[in-house]
C-alpha cells in the first residue's frame, strides 16, 4: 500500500492515469463535421471528474485531463461571475418574451471577473469550433478578448481547429486563438479580410507551428487565397505536415527545401510547373506522404518529377482530373514520373483515382504493359486504381503483377461502369493471389467465375482474405459451386460487393443481366457460412 502511494506522488505518473481515462472517445457526436474522436465519452469525463473531487493528489491533474480538448467555448464563459453572463434563454416563454439565444453581458467586465476563468484557460491545450458553436458566444467572446489582462484566451493552446461555413470571427477576436504556442491549425472558412488578415501574419503569431491545413469554401477567390496561404507558408520553417489549395510557385519552393516536412497534400496548383528552376531537383527529400487532387494528370506528372528519390511511402490522387484528351501515354508517364520520384523500396500505398466522363464507345484501358511499371515497387501494401477506363488482364497478367507484390493487403482494381468490359480474368486468379499474397484482406476485381479451377496439388488458404468486389460484368454461373470453392480457399471471407451495392443509383436503373449476376453473386454470400460449415 504504501508503495501504491509512493507512485501516485508522481505527477507524470497521475498526469498518464488521468490522460488514459479521457482517451475513450464519444461513440456518437452530435456534429456530423467534428472529429468523432475530439471528445471523450460522457461516461470517462464522469470518471476523470470524480477523480478530481476525491482527493488533492488528483485534483490538478485530473481537472487538467477535463480542460485539456474542448469544442465550444461556453464552459470556460461559465466560469465567469454569474452576475456578469446570461447564458442562451432556453425555454419558450422566455424566447417568447424577447430573450435571446446567444451570452448577453449584464455590466461592465473587469479585472478581478478573470481571476477564475484565467487558471482554467492554462490548461486548455486544443480547441474545436464551428459556426453552431461559436454564434450564441460570438457577442460575449468579441467584449471578453479585448478587455482580457493578457493577449490570447488561452494562452497554451496547441491545437486549434475553426470549420465555420459562416462569417468567422473578427480579426481582433480571431487574433486572441492565436498563441505563440500554438503546433497545428486547421482551418476552414470563408475569405473574408480577418482570416486573410490573420494568415498574413500567422508566421510571426505562432512561429513555431509544424501542421497546417488551410481550406477555403468553394466561393472564395483561388488566386486570392493560394496567394494569402502561399505568404503564410513562406513565413513558417519547421513544418512537419501541410494540407493547402492553390499554392504560388514560391510556396512550393519554399516547402520543397524544408528538412522537416514529411506530409503534403495540395489541392489545384495555380501555376503550370515548367516555370520552376531546374535545380529543384532536389526538393522534397524527406516527403514521406503525398497527396495531389484537384488537378490535371499533366500538372501531377510534373510536380513528381521536382521530387528526386524522395522516401514517399505514401501517393494519393484522389479527384485526379481525366478528361477526353488525356491519354494512356499520359497515364504512362506519371508511373513513370512516380518511379523517378520515389527512393527504391519506400512505396507502400499507391491510390491513383482519376475523376471524369467515362467514354463507353472507346474506353482507355489499363493493361499489363501499363501496370508492370508499378512492379517496380516491391514494398506495396495498398494498390487502388479507379476511374473512366477498363482493365484488359488475363490470368497470366495477374500471374506477373501479384509475384511483385507480396505484402500486398488491398488491392483494387475498379473500372467505370460504362467502362466495363467482359473480363478475362477467371477464378483461377483468386488462387494465385490466395497463395502469393498471403496478407491480402480485401480484393477488388473484374471475374469470369463461370469455371471452377481444378484443385492445385497443395492445397492453398488464405485466412486474411474477408471481402471480395467484383464488377457489373463478372459472369457467374453456378452460386452454389463458386461458394463451395471461395469458402475452401479463403475461409475467413464473408462479404461480397456488387456493383449494384457499390453506387447510389437505385437498382431499377440497372440492366436485366447486371441485376441477375448481382443477385448471383449475393447468393454466393449467403451460401459461404454454410459451405464453410459443411466442409464443402
Amino acid at each position: 500500500m504504501a508503495a501504491c502511494y509512493a507512485a501516485l506522488a508522481i505527477r507524470e505518473l497521475v498526469d498518464q492515469i488521468c490522460d488514459e481515462i479521457m482517451s475513450h472517445p464519444s461513440p456518437l457526436h452530435p456534429c456530423f463535421s467534428r472529429p468523432k474522436d475530439f471528445l471523450a465519452s460522457p461516461s470517462a469525463r464522469s470518471t476523470c471528474a470524480a477523480l478530481a473531487r476525491s482527493g488533492k493528489i488528483f485534483t490538478e491533474s485530473a481537472s487538467c485531463a477535463l480542460w485539456k480538448r474542448q469544442n465550444c467555448l461556453e464552459p470556460f464563459l461559465r466560469l465567469f461571475p454569474s452576475d456578469l453572463l446570461r447564458p442562451p434563454t432556453t425555454s419558450d416563454a422566455q424566447k417568447a418574451a424577447g430573450d435571446t439565444t446567444v451570452w448577453k453581458l449584464l455590466r461592465p467586465l473587469n479585472t478581478t471577473d478573470f481571476a477564475r476563468p484565467s487558471i482554467y484557460a492554462f490548461r486548455v491545450r486544443e480547441l474545436f469550433f464551428d459556426s453552431p458553436a461559436w454564434e450564441p458566444v460570438s457577442h460575449a467572446i468579441s467584449i471578453i478578448s479585448m478587455c482580457s489582462p493578457g493577449s490570447f484566451l488561452l494562452p497554451r493552446l496547441r491545437v486549434l481547429t475553426i470549420i465555420s461555413p459562416h462569417e468567422p470571427p473578427e480579426v481582433t477576436t480571431l487574433r486572441t486563438f492565436f498563441p505563440p504556442t500554438l503546433k497545428r491549425v486547421n482551418l476552414s472558412w470563408k475569405a473574408t479580410i480577418a482570416t486573410t488578415s490573420i494568415l498574413a501574419v500567422l508566421g510571426e503569431l505562432c512561429p513555431d507551428l509544424t501542421d497546417v491545413h488551410i481550406f477555403f469554401l468553394a466561393d472564395a477567390d483561388d488566386a486570392l487565397a493560394g496567394a494569402t496561404v502561399s505568404h503564410a507558408v513562406c513565413t513558417l520553417h519547421h513544418l512537419v505536415s501541410v494540407s493547402i489549395c492553390a499554392p504560388l510557385v514560391k510556396a512550393v519552393l519554399h516547402l520543397g527545401q524544408l528538412s522537416t516536412l514529411t506530409t503534403l497534400s495540395l489541392r489545384a496548383l495555380s501555376f503550370a510547373i515548367h516555370p520552376i528552376p531546374s535545380t529543384s531537383c532536389s526538393l522534397f527529400r524527406f516527403l514521406r506522404d503525398l497527396t495531389l487532387s484537384n488537378m490535371g494528370i499533366e500538372q501531377a506528372t510534373a510536380f513528381l518529377l521536382l521530387c528526386c528519390s524522395s522516401p514517399l511511402s505514401s501517393f494519393r490522387t484522389p479527384l485526379l482530373h481525366y478528361s477526353d484528351a488525356s491519354t494512356p501515354a499520359q497515364v504512362e508517364a506519371l508511373y513513370d514520373a512516380l518511379v523517378v520520384a520515389c527512393a527504391p523500396g519506400s512505396l507502400q500505398t499507391l491510390e491513383l483515382q482519376l475523376n471524369g466522363v467515362a467514354i463507353a464507345a472507346q474506353p482507355m484501358t489499363m493493361d499489363k504493359s501499363m501496370l508492370s511499371k508499378l512492379t517496380r515497387f516491391s514494398n506495396l501494401t495498398t494498390l487502388i486504381i479507379s476511374g473512366p477506363f477498363a482493365f484488359d488482364l488475363n490470368d497470366d497478367d495477374v500471374f506477373e503483377l501479384v509475384v511483385a507484390w507480396p505484402s500486398m493487403t488491398h488491392l483494387d482494381f475498379s473500372p467505370d461502369y460504362a467502362c466495363d468490359i467482359p473480363p478475362s480474368v477467371t477464378l483461377q486468379s483468386l488462387q494465385t493471389l490466395a497463395e502469393r499474397c498471403t496478407q491480402l484482406s480485401s480484393l477488388s476485381l473484374n471475374l469470369d467465375a463461370t469455371a471452377i479451377p481444378s484443385p492445385p496439388p497443395r492445397r492453398i488458404v488464405n485466412h486474411s482474405l474477408s471481402d471480395i468486389s467484383v464488377c457489373s460484368s463478372s459472369n457467374i454461373s453456378d452460386p452454389v459451386a463458386v461458394a463451395r470453392f471461395l469458402a475452401g480457399l479463403c475461409p475467413n471471407l464473408d462479404t461480397i460487393w456488387t456493383a449494384i451495392d457499390n453506387t447510389e443509383e437505385v437498382e431499377d436503373d440497372w440492366d436485366a443481366v447486371a441485376i441477375e449476376r448481382h443477385e448471383r453473386w449475393k447468393q454466393v454470400e449467403r451460401l459461404l457460412p454454410a459451405s464453410l460449415w459443411v466442409g464443402l
